[in-house]
């Protein structure tokens, strides 16, 4: 993959939704990239901590 990409493959369907609403309220909605990498990595850590 290439730098700064990352696969949700083996996260939780909650989780993979979740992303894809992030990833629509920055392209479309005005999410500022910072706020959607802090909810992103709140995200991961929660999926990781599940494990």
């Amino acid at each position: 993959m290439p730098a700064g990409d990352f696969s949700t493959e083996g996260m939780s369907e909650e989780a993979q939704n979740e992303i894809d609403k992030l990833t629509r309220q920055k392209d479309f909605e005005g999410l500022s990239q910072e706020k959607h990498n802090d909810s992103l990595s709140e995200i991961m850590n929660d999926e990781i901590n599940k494990n």
